[in-house]
């Protein structure tokens, strides 16, 4: 796990810099005095997400769609296998000796072939991560934020 820190770094990064830009892309109205925060928030949702959807939806060929859809079918599946075949619980040494132990509390030592193989689960669980959000990001840059600026291009065309 020590050597591949830095994956998880770097998909988080991206991950960040995609949602400043949609951030910075979405206006947001602005809080009218004496209006509840609940009822702006909730009419800032609504407006956000009216018509953006099929924006996002239309942008993403199907093909790529469908294989987010799988990387998210491939999560589910990684996940529960990976829980069971490490026990629900997550490889350890202590005083080197090789345990699988859960919240301090140890289920069983482990061997040391053993240990390695956890190990490997455990990295397993957290690719689903790095497939995810690397993926949507991806999508994010290459398809729907094109999509976007030509459509607010179209739009100030037609406002001419």
């Amino acid at each position: 796990m020590d050597s591949v820190w830095f994956m998880q770094v770097a998909v988080i990064a991206v991950f960040g810099v995609m949602m400043y830009v949609v951030r910075k892309l979405i206006p947001e109205r602005k809080r009218e005095p004496g209006q509840k925060f609940v009822d702006w928030f909730r009419e800032n949702i609504e407006s956000q997400m009216m018509n953006k959807n099929k924006l996002v939806i239309n942008a993403v060929p199907g093909t790529l769609f469908f294989l987010g859809i799988i990387a998210i079918i491939y999560f589910a599946i990684n996940f529960v296998s990976c829980m069971f075949s490490m026990e629900l619980g997550g490889p350890q040494i202590e005083n080197g000796k090789y345990f699988l132990m859960n919240h301090g509390k140890i289920i069983r030592p482990l061997t040391e072939s053993e240990f390695h193989k956890m190990k490997s689960y455990e990295l397993r669980l957290f690719s689903w991560g790095w497939v995810i959000f690397s993926y949507i990001p991806t999508l994010f840059f290459t398809f729907v934020y094109p999509a976007t600026l030509k459509k607010r291009e179209q739009d100030a065309s037609l406002n001419r």
